[in-house]
């Protein structure tokens, strides 16, 4: 999951820790807290526009755009580099839902699902109707693709659908030459 917060570095403790305790003399923790902190940049574009809509940035100097304020918190990204399992990255996920100032302070934010191609796009069964569709309408081969992985993902489709794209290419230099 990804959340996004209007505010540069935003902080917040995503799952508690247990207290200290003493034994033997040894001040253990059994179980550490998490504290989302989020990094400025690497926000996406469309990222960076959805914030733009639902967060204020009241106060901001004349000529600071407020994107610049945006910061970001990736969790599978997160997950890989604290070496965290499934369960804790479902733990800070959940975590982060539930705290108070979720929907303020920061929110989850999901990638729209693109619209079909074309009506009836996923009635298409064979792929080489749907390259010929792709190619007769002049539809982007691109977005066509980047619909398929959202969805169905079908591996024949989206091999075809590069092939396609390669072939585009190479037609593009051809007349470039």
């Amino acid at each position: 999951m990804r959340f996004i917060s209007p505010y540069q570095r935003y902080t917040i403790q995503a799952v508690q820790g247990s207290k200290p305790v003493i034994v033997d003399g040894t001040i253990v923790v059994e179980k550490p807290g998490i504290r989302a902190e989020f990094e400025h940049g690497g926000i996406l574009d469309w990222e960076t526009e959805l914030g733009l809509k639902r967060f204020r940035f009241d106060g901001l100097p004349e000529g600071v755009p407020p994107q610049t304020r945006l910061s970001v918190y990736d969790t599978e990204l997160q997950a890989q580099f604290g070496g965290w399992d499934e369960q804790t990255r479902e733990e800070v996920e959940q975590g982060l839902l539930d705290a108070p100032a979720y929907g303020t302070d920061y929110i989850l934010v999901e990638k729209p699902q693109l619209k079909p191609p074309w009506p009836y796009y996923n009635q298409v069964r064979s792929v080489p109707k749907l390259i010929a569709k792709v190619r007769e309408d002049g539809h982007d081969p691109a977005y066509v693709r980047e619909f398929e992985l959202q969805n169905a993902n079908r591996q024949e489709v989206l091999d075809a659908l590069e092939a396609l794209a390669q072939e585009a290419d190479e037609e593009e230099i051809e007349i470039v030459a």
